[in-house]
C-alpha cells in the first residue's frame, strides 16, 4: 500500500506542479482540473493495471491523494481476488 501511496503521490504532485499533502482537495480546488483527472486515470490503470469505470470517477474516489491511493489499492484488491478465481 505504501508504494501504492508513494507513486499515485508523485503522480499527483506532478501535474499539480506543487507539493501537496495526502489530504489536500485536488478537484474541488481546481489543483487538478477534469482534463487532469482523466490524464492521471490512465497514468493510474497504465501503473497498477487496473482498469478504471467512469462511474468511479467521483470526489468521493479522486479529490485527494489519500482518496486516490485508497482507491487504487481496493481496486488492486479486488483484481487479485478475482484473478484467484480463474
Amino acid at each position: 500500500m505504501q508504494d501504492t501511496y508513494k507513486k499515485i503521490h508523485k503522480f499527483v504532485e506532478s501535474m499539480a506542479k506543487k507539493k501537496l499533502r495526502s489530504t489536500d482537495r485536488l478537484y474541488t480546488t481546481k489543483l487538478i482540473n477534469s482534463m487532469g483527472i482523466i490524464d492521471l486515470v490512465v497514468a493510474i490503470e497504465n501503473e497498477f493495471a487496473i482498469k478504471i469505470n467512469a462511474n468511479d470517477i467521483t470526489e468521493e474516489n479522486f479529490d485527494s491523494i489519500a482518496q486516490i491511493s485508497h482507491y487504487v489499492s481496493k481496486a488492486m484488491h479486488l483484481r487479485k481476488q478475482s484473478n484467484d478465481y480463474y
